[in-house]
């Protein structure tokens, strides 16, 4: 299964059956994408019209097709409809009607499937989605900027606070809560936030469902603010497990949200099963 989730920045401890927390770090990817800027042949903000993604590792890509909205780079005009293409193990996740930032190549030829695209999608490791109102600002030089100011200084990450609930032994439940210790707004967006972890010889990737009503599009969160949710997947986890590690990832950003928070947070959760 595909995890998104390129390792483990941070790595924290349960002591005393209290869980520690701490702050996740600028991850490179956002480096990366201000490289990777470099070397794409076209970067277009699009708005997904269809998705197809029935393909497999063995059968070929995740294809899309886009309608160009602006373009920073590259000899794609607004209007212009596209096809692109994803490699399956490494695509992200789209639907129709979003609005990105995509990195593209020009398909050279290598695999049969490839023809269904003049496209590649360049995988830069982070979904960008563009605000309504930002068409008109984006130039190669206001990106270049943009994440220069997501760098340098580095954001402020929230903190991680997680643990179990109940003692089902069928069903592992976790209440989750991201803190905001900082003097700063940390922006980031709950319907891409996502947990991650092994249990049973299984690997689950969950969303969070967040207490909060409207936490489905950006959220600023307040100095001193939280956001709490929890996640519930059914499972038996093996009774010599006494503890879990617990991974929770955001990686998308907003273009042109400051403070957008980029990274990861892990920690122990202590299971503590009693007989039901």
């Amino acid at each position: 299964m595909k995890t998104g989730f390129a390792g483990v920045l941070i790595v924290l401890a349960a002591v005393g059956g209290q869980v520690l927390t701490a702050a996740a770090k600028q991850l490179t990817p956002v480096t990366g994408f201000r490289e990777m800027l470099k070397s794409a042949e076209a970067v277009a903000v699009v708005e997904i019209l269809r998705v197809d993604n029935r393909a497999t590792a063995v059968d070929g890509p995740l294809i899309l097709e886009v309608k160009v909205l602006a373009v920073p780079k590259g000899r794609v005009t607004v209007g212009q409809t596209l096809r692109t293409w994803e490699s399956a193990w490494v695509a992200g996740t789209y639907r129709t009607g979003q609005r990105r930032l995509l990195l593209l190549k020009r398909q050279r030829e290598v695999e049969p499937y490839h023809r269904k695209a003049d496209w590649w999608n360049m995988p830069i490791g982070l979904e960008v989605f563009i605000e309504d109102t930002a068409f008109d600002q984006i130039t190669l030089e206001v990106l270049r900027k943009w994440l220069d100011e997501l760098t340098a200084p580095e954001p402020a990450a929230p903190r991680l606070e997680i643990h179990r609930r109940g003692n089902r032994v069928d069903v592992l439940e976790l209440d989750v809560t991201l803190l905001n210790p900082t003097g700063q707004v940390i922006r980031l967006n709950p319907s891409r936030v996502e947990v991650s972890f092994d249990a049973a010889q299984s690997h689950f990737i969950l969303p969070i469902v967040w207490d909060a009503p409207g936490t489905g599009d950006w959220v600023a969160l307040e100095p001193s603010g939280r956001l709490s949710g929890t996640i519930s997947v059914r499972v038996r986890v093996p009774e010599d497990v006494r503890t879990l590690s617990v991974m929770i990832g955001h990686l998308c950003l907003g273009f042109p949200l400051p403070r957008v928070w980029v990274g990861y947070l892990t920690t122990e959760v202590p299971l503590s099963v009693m007989e039901p």
